[in-house]
């Protein structure tokens, strides 16, 4: 596993002189197709007719989007999507309806305001650091197949799901997720420590983002064009995409707040998120949903639209990311869920078909694992000196979530498959190599999980990984 968007990547951001990409139908893409092969665009830009003098600005524009890519185990391939560009609705430009599922996110940059408020005679470079905070969430949004749809001074709004790209309902929540983790990996790994060099006396704590997320279905989600034609915008109409906005501005910062539609449809479990509190007359109360008083609906009733806070720590720690990286910035979790990486043990993953099955590999809590399928975890350690032995443990675990299925509760206990291992097939003259493998179904909707714990002969915990397992 790899990722690294180091503070001189983002600086490089910051200051990018140029920030051009071509247009689509200038070099002959179909304008609908927002994913091209890097290399094909390099090819077709280097036929371009020299006096349009259109670039590709890649290591500044396209690395963090690649690496994130390439961190998932996604194809080799760039998202160009243009803003309000979204593939699927294009044609309604023109006139007409549509009802299509989206999941919806809703960045906020917090901060800022102070920035402008405390550096007033620096303009400029508040400019480019918050023009560059930006462009690193459009790449983040894109890395995961989202669609930006508007930028709204210091925020953006973006979509994910497709008919077109074949993204399911439950693929578009994972999606949603893991870009909004995502952001908040960058913010603590490159964008916080770069602020700081560059401004000493900012409290960096102050900066941040924060995040609504929501899904709507088919039912609930109207596409048609504001305006007229093309001085318009295509957009969605709905409450579950009205909603994503009130749960960015009721998060906290450096936070993901989720609806009620993404947690029922994913099944989303209990463990990895909570209700927000907030301190009334020296007391804490909870909020458990959006309004408070809440609505009344037509029919009388309540709207009662729960809201809960995601645990992004937690969720972190089943990103396909290095472990040293997991464990730097996933520090709001108990000891004994943290990470912890050492050189001498890897734990990967297979999805094994349940037609055929044939293995492929698997990047950790990166896509939607259908039903039936299974997820093998391989335990790999190498540079095992001769009889050095280990105890190795997976653990798997069913989460309860907001709409479980029924039989579900049968089967919530953690499992345990406990292993001996030790140095015993030569890898060379010196060291061993030897592997450790564990199968579970994919059984039931919602997010589950394998955990993988590597015990020494004095009873300490030398290793510990997981693989998310994400079930439509």
């Amino acid at each position: 596993m790899s990722f690294d968007f180091s503070i001189s990547d983002f600086e490089k951001i910051v200051y990018a002189e140029k920030n051009t990409v071509p247009m689509m139908d200038s070099i002959g893409f179909d304008s609908s197709m927002v994913q091209e092969s890097y290399s094909d665009v390099q090819k077709s830009v280097s036929n371009l007719n020299e006096s349009l003098e259109l670039t590709i600005n890649e290591p500044e524009q396209y690395k963090l989007q690649l690496k994130i890519r390439e961190a998932f185990g996604l194809r080799n391939s760039i998202n160009m999507g243009r803003i309000a560009d979204h593939p699927d609705f294009k044609d309604l430009v023109n006139g007409g309806q549509r009802k299509h599922y989206i999941t919806t996110m809703f960045v906020d940059i917090k901060g800022s305001t102070k920035l402008s408020l405390k550096y007033p005679n620096d303009l400029e470079f508040i400019y480019k650091f918050k023009n560059a905070v930006i462009k690193s969430c459009i790449e983040v949004i894109h890395a995961f197949d989202g669609h930006v749809h508007r930028i709204m001074g210091d925020a953006v709004l973006g979509f994910f799901g497709s008919t077109k790209r074949e993204i399911s309902r439950s693929q578009s929540i994972l999606d949603c997720l893991n870009a909004g983790s995502m952001l908040t990996v960058i913010l603590e790994q490159t964008i916080k420590p770069w602020l700081k060099q560059q401004k000493s006396d900012f409290d960096v704590l102050d900066f941040g983002f924060r995040v609504g997320c929501n899904f709507g279905d088919t039912d609930d989600v109207l596409w048609a064009n504001y305006g007229f034609g093309h001085v318009g915008e295509v957009s969605p109409t709905g409450l579950p995409v009205d909603l994503a906005a009130k749960l960015q501005g009721l998060a906290s910062k450096n936070n993901i707040m989720m609806g009620q539609g993404l947690l029922e449809f994913f099944n989303f479990p209990h463990d990895f998120s909570e209700i927000k509190k907030v301190i009334e007359n020296g007391v804490y109360v909870e909020k458990k949903f959006i309004y408070n008083p809440n609505y009344t609906k037509a029919d009388g009733s309540k709207l009662n639209y729960i809201m809960r806070s995601l645990k992004t720590h937690k969720y972190i720690l089943g990103l396909p990311l290095p472990l040293e990286l997991k464990s730097f910035i996933a520090i709001n979790v108990s000891d004994s869920d943290k990470i912890i990486p050492n050189n001498k043990f890897n734990l990967s993953a297979k999805l094994v078909n349940p037609n055929t099955n044939h293995e492929s590999d698997y990047y950790s809590n990166s896509k939607v694992i259908q039903k039936k399928s299974k997820i093998k975890a391989v335990l790999t350690a190498n540079s095992l000196n001769f009889g050095e032995m280990y105890k190795v443990i997976f653990y798997k675990k069913n989460n309860s979530g907001f709409n479980d299925e029924e039989i579900l509760k049968q089967y919530l206990e953690e499992e345990e498959d406990s292993q001996e291992l030790k140095g015993e097939n030569a890898q060379s003259i010196a060291y061993f190599f030897t592997t450790k493998e564990f199968k579970r179904d994919c059984s039931f909707k919602g997010l589950h999980y394998i955990k993988c714990e590597v015990i020494d002969k004095k009873g300490s915990v030398v290793f510990r990984d997981y693989i998310y397992v994400p079930i439509e």
